[in-house]
C-alpha cells in the first residue's frame, strides 16, 4: 500500500509541476517536494528490485528547473541514464501515471535490443515525451509498460519492475553492455 500512495503522490506532483504555466525550479519548495518524493519512492522500490543486477538509484533533478517528465532510473553505479540502459519509470507530464521498464539511452538504442514504438499504437494512455528530443522517451523502452494513477495495480508494478530487473541482469552478462562512458 506505500508504493501506491507514492505513486499517487508522484503523479499528482508531476500534474502540478507541469501545469504551473512556469518551469518549476529545482531550489523551489515545489522542486524540493518533487525531488524528495522521488527520492523517498525510489528507496522504497531499490531493495525490492533483483539483487543481482546491483543497480543504483537515480532520479530527475534538473540542473536549475525539474524536467517536464519527471523519472526514477536504475542502473550500474557509475553509469548515467544518457549514455546507459537503466529501469526506469517515467511519469506523465499530465498526472495520469507512468511507464516503467528498461529503457535505452537515445545514442545507443539500436545497439541494445529492439525498443517498442509507443507512439504507433492509439492503445498509449501515458505520454511521456518532453520537450526535447533528448527527453522523449515514448520509443526508448523495451519492455514499457503503463500503469495509470486511476487504476493501479501494486502487485503488477512490482512484479514489472522485478522482471525488468531479471531481464536487465540477462543484458548485462552480453559483451557490447558493458561499454560506454561513465559517470567520474
Amino acid at each position: 500500500m506505500l508504493i501506491s500512495k507514492h505513486f499517487t503522490r508522484i503523479c499528482k506532483l508531476s500534474l502540478r509541476s507541469s501545469t504551473q504555466g512556469i518551469p518549476t525550479r529545482s531550489s523551489s519548495p515545489l522542486g524540493i517536494k518533487v525531488s524528495n518524493a522521488l527520492d523517498e519512492f525510489a528507496n522504497l522500490i531499490n531493495p525490492l528490485l533483483d539483487p543481482e543486477a546491483a543497480l543504483a538509484r537515480s532520479f530527475s533533478k534538473g540542473q536549475s528547473n525539474l524536467p517536464k517528465v519527471l523519472w526514477i532510473a536504475f542502473l550500474p553505479k557509475g553509469r548515467t541514464v544518457s549514455t546507459h540502459i537503466s529501469l526506469a519509470i517515467c511519469f506523465g507530464p499530465a498526472g495520469e501515471g507512468a511507464v516503467a521498464g528498461l529503457m535505452a539511452p537515445s545514442t545507443q538504442a539500436s545497439k541494445l535490443a529492439p525498443l517498442v514504438n509507443r507512439t504507433s499504437t492509439d492503445r498509449m494512455q501515458v505520454n511521456v515525451d518532453g520537450p526535447k528530443s533528448n527527453t522523449r522517451y515514448n520509443d526508448r523502452f523495451i519492455n514499457p509498460r503503463e500503469f495509470l494513477m486511476d487504476d493501479f495495480d501494486e502487485e503488477s508494478f512490482l512484479a514489472h519492475l522485478y522482471e525488468s530487473s531479471k531481464l536487465f541482469s540477462t543484458l548485462m552478462q552480453r559483451k557490447e553492455f558493458g561499454s560506454g562512458p561513465r559517470e567520474s
